[in-house]
């Protein structure tokens, strides 16, 4: 059985790099540094999960999940965001927009680990219930 395959998008390397250590030992990792190379990597690989900073280089997060959410191919993949913007306008924009959680930088690894795994339990119990029979 294959292993989840996590897309992580984020433009600190520093971090990027802390992430892809926390989750690699349980799920394949992407990793994209700007929006562009997000949305080439989405839809090329089509991940379990997309863990997305909002504040990105040649095109935001928030623009990078509009589009997501606009593709039939991309539209199913769960969003996780993660961003230190703390402003509820871009919480807001960014639930509107298809997101299924909004993580708070900093946010302590276990809260990432964990905001992963509902989501994919909850694409599991989607593709599940979509079963016909």
């Amino acid at each position: 059985m294959p292993r989840p395959r996590i897309l992580v998008v984020e433009d600190d390397a520093k971090l990027r790099e802390i992430l892809k250590g926390a989750l690699e030992s349980g799920y394949d990792i992407l990793l994209a540094k700007d929006g562009q190379e997000a949305l080439t990597l989405a839809r090329t690989f089509r991940p379990d999960v997309i863990l997305l900073d909002l504040q990105l280089p040649r095109l935001g997060g928030l623009d990078v999940l509009k589009v997501l959410k606009m593709s039939a191919e991309t539209i199913p993949i769960p969003v996780v965001v993660l961003s230190a913007l703390e402003g509820s306008r871009s919480l807001l924009d960014a639930g509107a927009l298809g997101a299924q959680e909004y993580l708070l930088k900093p946010t302590p690894l276990t809260e990432v680990r964990d905001a992963i795994g509902r989501q994919l339990f909850r694409s599991k119990v989607r593709l599940v219930a979509d079963e016909p029979g």
